[in-house]
Formats: C-alpha cells, sequence, structure tokens
C-alpha cells in the first residue's frame, strides 16, 4: 500500500473538500440569506464600502442598478456592494 490513493478514495476527498469549501464561503460572506438592510443601514454600509468614491460617482452607481435591475435605492445599493465584494474575491 505505497503512496497511491485509491481513485474511490480520491473522489470522496474531493467532494468532502468541495463540501467544505462551500461551507466556509457561506461563512466567510456571512451576511448571505440574512434579510436586507434597512435604509439607514444600507446607507452606512454603502458609504463606508464606497467611501473613496467620489459622491457623484457613488450616485451613478445606484442609479446604474436600479435601471439595470429595476429595484429600489437600498436594494441597488445592496447589489453594488455585492458586486464589489465579489470582484475583490476574484482578485
Amino acid at each position: 500500500m505505497g503512496g497511491t490513493i485509491d481513485p474511490f478514495d480520491a473522489v470522496i476527498i474531493a467532494v468532502a473538500a468541495i463540501v467544505v469549501w462551500a461551507l466556509l464561503s457561506r461563512l466567510y460572506r456571512g451576511r448571505a440569506g440574512a434579510p436586507p438592510l434597512s435604509k439607514p443601514e444600507a446607507e452606512h454600509r454603502f458609504a463606508t464600502v464606497f467611501g473613496l468614491t467620489p459622491i457623484e460617482r457613488q450616485e451613478a452607481l445606484i442609479s446604474h442598478y436600479m435601471a439595470k435591475h429595476r429595484c429600489s435605492r437600498r436594494e441597488a445599493m445592496d447589489i453594488a456592494m455585492e458586486a464589489r465584494h465579489t470582484d475583490e474575491e476574484h482578485w
């Protein structure tokens, strides 16, 4: 029984690794499945996340997501923050 792994064991290990990764990524994201933020919370969080972005650009970003997703201002802020989070994870 040298240093080889049985193919069935390799599949089990791969599936277990995927399950662990999925669970940890949900924990890391924190807000997945959580109720939406209230308007003051969303405004504050958006201002924190996009604090270095000029106000005009922030407003243009919110308007963009409102038009693209046909949603409210608060929902657009949530979408923008999630998109930013996804971009940060990608790099």
